[in-house]
C-alpha cells in the first residue's frame, strides 16, 4: 500500500503568514547554435526560460522572467536532458563550497608548497571520511542526506559530543553524556564498522 503525499506545510504557513514567496509557474527551454565571434567552433547554445510568481501570501505581485544559458558541444542528449545533466552537477558545485569555506581546503595558510599540499590533503581526508561516514548508513534517505551535509553541521552533529572521560590501568571509556537526535545515526554506523572488521 503506497502512502499519500503529505500537505505541504510550510507552503500553507507561508500562504497564512503573508511571507513574501516565490513560485514556478512553468518553464521553456529552446536552443540555437552559437558560434563567439574569434572562435573556428559552433557550440550549442541551451536557453531555459523560467516565469516565476513573487507573492506575499494569496496575492500575486509581479511575475517574473528569468534566462538561464547553457553552453555544450554534446549532440547526444536533448534540450532537457542538457538542462538536467547541469542541475545535477550543481552537487558539484556544493562540494567545492564546502571544500572552499567548511573544511577550508582550497586555503594556503603555511609557508611552502609541499606543506600547504599536505594541509589540502589532510582537509579533503576530513571530507572524504564524512562521505564515507554517510555511506555506512543504513537508511538511503540517511545516506544522501549526510553526504550533502555541510561539514560545520556535521562536526556540530557527529563530531562535537558530550563525553566523560574515564580512564583506567589498561583502558580508556569515553561515556556520552548528552542525546541527540543524531546519536542513534552515530552507533548506527559503529555496528556496521564493528561488522567490517576494521575496529
Amino acid at each position: 500500500m503506497t502512502r499519500s503525499r503529505r500537505a505541504n506545510e510550510k507552503e500553507r504557513i507561508v500562504r497564512e503568514r503573508g511571507y513574501a514567496n516565490k513560485r514556478l509557474n512553468f518553464e521553456d527551454v529552446a536552443e540555437y547554435e552559437y558560434r563567439p565571434s574569434k572562435c573556428r567552433k559552433t557550440y550549442r547554445m541551451v536557453i531555459v526560460r523560467k516565469n516565476i510568481s513573487r507573492m506575499k501570501g494569496e496575492l500575486t505581485l509581479v511575475d517574473e522572467i528569468r534566462y538561464f544559458f547553457h553552453i555544450t558541444t554534446r549532440r547526444d542528449l536533448g534540450p532537457a536532458e542538457v538542462v538536467r545533466l547541469a542541475n545535477a552537477r550543481c552537487d558539484q558545485e556544493n562540494v567545492v563550497a564546502q571544500l572552499k569555506s567548511g573544511v577550508n581546503a582550497l586555503r594556503v595558510p603555511l609557508y611552502d608548497l609541499v606543506s600547504n599540499w599536505a594541509y589540502m590533503v589532510m582537509a579533503s581526508l576530513a571530507w572524504n571520511l564524512k562521505s564515507w561516514f554517510a555511506m555506512m548508513m543504513h537508511l538511503k534517505a540517511d545516506r544522501k542526506r549526510y553526504i550533502a551535509m555541510e561539514f560545520k553541521r556535521f562536526i556540530r552533529e557527529m563530531i562535537l559530543l558530550p563525553c566523560q572521560v574515564i580512564r583506567r590501568a589498561r583502558r580508556t571509556t569515553l561515556r556520552i553524556i548528552g542525546w541527540q537526535p543524531t546519536t542513534d545515526r552515530l552507533f548506527s554506523v559503529w555496528r556496521a564498522i564493528e561488522r567490517t572488521g576494521f575496529t
